[in-house]
């Protein structure tokens, strides 16, 4: 899916296709076009996966594409957005857009209690909350209980040196540089596994 990717210019959504195409704030288009975002749309459309948790979703653009791919996917997304408001709106806005989008603001360990009370198995968790090891492992630890056996993780951003952390992930692991800037995929395989961290701050 990874070219398939590449290729897809429009999902055909107003929302997401006008974000896409925006200027941005920065009156750059590269905020809003990743490539990562139609992989999401695609693997929705074509695995139908029932679970999506994102970690650390910004402006709820990924979270969007990953509703958009299959309305029967229910697309959890889970940011504290400490330091603006207008990321919060801007998830506010996709949450209008998609019924099966639900934004959960809020430090990413304190809403572990959400999902678990899905009562349901995590397909895909992608996690792009914080980007340094500590941070990574505890919330590797803290959702990896959530999945199954086969379900996809994804860990964005393994340049800013969280790959010690993402080899560690049981499973079959590839790295994509093409789709973001280096971009971890795993699919689990069920093991137990439990990293060590160190706690840093803001961590209860």
């Amino acid at each position: 899916m990874i070219p398939e990717a590449h290729k897809l210019t429009r999902t055909g959504h107003p929302h997401l296709d006008r974000r896409w195409e925006s200027d941005g704030p920065d009156k750059r288009n590269s905020h809003y076009r990743r490539k990562y975002y139609h992989y999401a749309y695609l693997f929705a459309k074509k695995f139908q996966p029932e679970v999506v948790v994102e970690l650390g979703i910004d402006e709820g653009d990924c979270c969007g594409h990953w509703a958009a791919g299959n309305p029967t996917t229910q697309v959890y997304g889970i940011d504290v957005h400490k330091d603006s408001e207008r990321p919060s709106e801007l998830c506010r806005e996709v949450e209008r857009n998609f019924p099966n989008f639900h934004y959960l603001r809020g430090w990413t360990w304190d809403r572990v209690k959400d999902i678990k009370a899905l009562n349901k198995p995590v397909d895909v968790l992608f996690i792009d909350s914080w980007h340094t090891l500590d941070y990574l492992a505890r919330d590797w630890n803290d959702y990896h209980v959530f999945l199954k056996k086969g379900s996809v993780v994804l860990v964005d951003d393994l340049n800013m040196g969280l790959m010690p952390v993402f080899e560690k992930l049981p499973g079959q692991k590839f790295v994509d540089n093409t789709l973001a800037i280096s971009i971890g995929i795993a699919v689990y395989d069920g093991s137990p596994c439990v990293i060590p961290f160190q706690k840093q701050d803001f961590m209860p």
